[in-house]
């Protein structure tokens, strides 16, 4: 055999193990993985390829409920409301029990300005975790866009006895601002 022959022989060699290793490195991960990916670019406000890994995750395993809040998330981050709406509306029919679903759909709702859905979202959170603080703040600030404000006020108290000293205080904000308006 030529030198040149055994040199052709040993680049397709070289060639071949190069193509199975990067074969074998593209293999598709679990949905975790690619939604742990899609919240570092989260995190990094890339919402655009966040969206991506998201919607990888979902198609990995449409049951994998982590995704889909996620995506409903930064679909909300991106303005993008009612598709976050839509997203997290798909996940209340694989599991409406999860308070997550109610307590990223009244925020979203609330930053659509539709009170009577965020009210609705936050109760639904309430009701099955009642000792949830972001929802009590979400029913609470809904209550202030609708004037409500004794409702307000009582949600309010709820925060500050769950010793949520941060939301408290920005509920009370909301609160005497609004009140400072009237």
């Amino acid at each position: 055999m030529s030198a040149r022959r055994i040199f052709i022989l040993v680049l397709l060699h070289v060639f071949l193990v190069m193509s199975l290793s990067f074969a074998q490195e593209q293999k598709e991960q679990p949905a975790s993985y690619y939604d742990h990916i899609g919240t570092k670019y989260a995190q990094r406000q890339d919402f655009g390829t966040a969206v991506i890994y998201f919607k990888k995750a979902i198609l990995q395993d449409p049951n994998y409920f982590p995704a889909y809040i996620n995506l409903g998330v930064v679909y909300g981050k991106r303005g993008e409301y009612d598709k976050g709406i839509d997203i997290l509306n798909k996940l209340q029919q694989i599991n409406p029990n999860l308070q997550e679903i109610y307590v990223n759909l009244s925020a979203l709702y609330e930053k659509k300005k539709d009170y009577d859905s965020a009210l609705e979202a936050a109760k639904r959170a309430l009701s099955l975790n009642r000792n949830n603080t972001m929802a009590v703040y979400l029913l609470g600030s809904a209550y202030i866009a609708q004037g409500k404000t004794q409702q307000a006020i009582a949600q309010y108290r709820k925060l500050n006895s769950m010793n949520e000293d941060t939301l408290s205080v920005r509920l009370l904000n909301k609160i005497i601002q609004k009140a400072a308006k009237e």
